[in-house]
């Protein structure tokens, strides 16, 4: 005979798929919006900008800009949670 439910210990935690999705979506949601937050002329300075583990990594093209921005990590920080209304970014990284 042929089960016709999907056993539980197939699937042992439907949370871990939508945990999963809606962290790539918040990450993802930083790049996208980058400009939004930062405003235009630091996103045109970012070359690269991707978030991962609660960590947001950065490539700035401009060195006293980067300067600026490593000094300024904290109000960065609290504009990118005050945008996502939750805390995604705990630390920030210069590449």
């Amino acid at each position: 005979s042929f089960p016709t439910r999907l056993s539980s210990d197939l699937f042992p935690s439907h949370d871990i798929v939508p945990s999963f999705l809606q962290k790539l979506f918040d990450e993802t949601s930083i790049e996208a919006n980058w400009e939004e937050i930062m405003r235009k002329p630091i996103a045109a300075r970012t070359q690269q900008v991707y978030a991962k583990n609660q960590k947001l990594y950065l490539k700035i093209d401009s060195a006293p800009l980067k300067k600026e921005l490593i000094m300024a990590k904290q109000k960065m920080i609290e504009l990118i949670n005050k945008h996502a209304g939750k805390m995604l970014i705990e630390e920030v990284v210069f590449l």
